[in-house]
């Protein structure tokens, strides 16, 4: 039987070379195309999800208020997921009135068998608004989580594995 390794020390000295030589941290104007009818809120956590080496998002809502802002993405390894589960894991990624959620979905196709969904917690209005998410509350979470993607990737590409 072999030890568990938290993160595969040949991929992340793969990633601190992708990050230092030719990827930027930090999206720039009109860095990813997305379509026109894409929710606003979701551009700042897609973008930092997509500056992920090895992540790509195909799909994203931010709820509307009435279910949980979720965002669908590929994942060419297991490694490039380590970025996303640290920063939504509330031991590392800030103060959450609840767990974030990155599962794994099954899609019934060849070309695409297995997703990863990306999700917020139930958060209701203060003030109860009974079957409503607090949009606002979901999305400065969002927005956090995007903050500390980039962090750590910066964090990565400054220390050499």
């Amino acid at each position: 039987m072999t030890d568990f390794k938290v993160i595969d020390h040949a991929w992340l000295h793969k990633l601190w070379n992708t990050l230092n030589e030719q990827h930027p941290l930090a999206p720039g104007p009109e860095r990813f195309d997305y379509d026109s009818d894409m929710d606003e809120e979701c551009i700042k956590l897609c973008d930092a999800l997509n500056c992920i080496p090895g992540i790509k998002t195909y799909e994203s809502c931010c709820g509307h208020g009435t279910s949980p802002f979720s965002i669908w993405m590929t994942a060419e390894s297991i490694e490039a997921l380590y970025v996303i589960a640290r920063c939504v894991d509330t031991r590392y990624g800030g103060p959450y009135q609840g767990d974030w959620t990155l599962k794994v979905e099954d899609t019934d196709t060849q070309d695409m068998p297995v997703i990863f969904h990306l999700h917020s917690p139930i958060v209701t209005p203060p003030n109860g608004g009974a079957g409503r998410y607090d949009l606002p509350t979901i999305c400065n979470q969002a927005d956090t989580i995007a903050l500390h993607i980039h962090d750590t990737l910066k964090m990565m590409a400054q220390s050499p594995p």
